[in-house]
């Protein structure tokens, strides 16, 4: 039988717990499945309960804060910052450090801030096969527009025709020094390959603004389009490199980046808003999250 010494030791235990884990029980309930991703390992961690007389605390450790569902290292709470052209600066996942699978549906989030409105910079590219700029996200300075682009595999080496996919936007008062979120989801329907696709813009003041929708209806190549392939290299900053590995520095990035994520599934709305109000960076994408590309900086 247990003595009353032990359960008393037990209960403070479980409470000591409980002082841990009862924020990260009501966010778990909260957000959808597809949000619900591990993230690294190495950025993140469950914390130690210590029991104090003036209450229980959870202890993450040096180089970790609680963000109140679990320890993130300092380092995630990071931004890259691209403050010229002289430089090849960029952040890079490639074969040797993640090999990406073929995505029919998916979702590609990140923040963006512009240091200048009339630079034209790319903000994201994948390189597939050495030929550079499979798909892109890029900023023209020119217009003032947003701009997104995507060949279809059929195209692979024929970059020099017009993208399969093709498609830009216009932020209403966009303001150079500020954050702003942008999130691309794509859903695939397998009968007729047809893809639904939207862009979810969250400026800095918050509230995600009416998406730009647009549904794609058409053969193979208007599918196979906007689906993202697999074995890609995917490249922050800088379009990507040529057959000989050499950028075109006229659309290198001028501003910052962060918490760029991807996940192979459609996150809803709900789940774009959650993303881009979120300032405790709880969220990771299952196929690229921001903590891989802190591997991968260049420059």
């Amino acid at each position: 039988m247990a003595s009353l010494l032990s359960i008393g030791v037990n209960l403070l235990t479980v409470l000591c717990c409980l002082a841990c884990t009862t924020e990260s029980l009501e966010f778990e309930t909260a957000i959808s499945d597809a949000l619900k991703t591990e993230c690294h390992a190495d950025f993140y961690c469950r914390p130690e309960c210590l029991d104090r007389p003036d209450g229980y605390y959870c202890e993450c450790g040096p180089g970790f804060m609680w963000n109140s569902y679990t320890c993130v290292s300092l380092a995630v709470d990071s931004s890259m910052v691209f403050s010229n052209r002289a430089n090849a600066s960029y952040a890079v996942i490639n074969n040797r450090t993640k090999i990406l699978p073929k995505q029919y549906n998916f979702t590609i989030a990140l923040f963006v801030k512009l240091f200048h409105l009339n630079e034209t910079g790319t903000l994201f590219s994948l390189r597939k096969d050495s030929h550079g700029n499979y798909v892109r996200i890029w900023y023209s300075g020119s217009d003032r527009r947003f701009h997104i682009e995507a060949y279809s595999e059929l195209q692979i080496g024929r970059t020099n025709e017009a993208p399969q996919f093709s498609f830009s936007f216009k932020i209403d008062n966009l303001r150079p020094r500020e954050w702003y979120h942008l999130a691309w989801t794509n859903l695939m329907h397998p009968r007729n390959r047809s893809t639904d696709w939207k862009v979810y813009i969250t400026p800095p003041q918050g509230g995600t603004l009416p998406p730009k929708i647009k549904r794609s209806v058409g053969g193979s190549n208007i599918a196979e389009g906007a689906t993202l392939p697999n074995r890609t290299e995917l490249y922050l900053g800088q379009n990507s490199p040529n057959a000989s590995n050499h950028f075109d520095m006229r659309f290198a990035f001028l501003g910052e980046i962060s918490h760029f994520n991807m996940w192979n599934e459609t996150l809803t709305r709900e789940d774009v808003a959650a993303l881009a109000t979120d300032d405790k960076h709880r969220f990771c994408g299952n196929q690229v999250e921001w903590s891989d590309l802190r591997y991968g900086t260049r420059g």
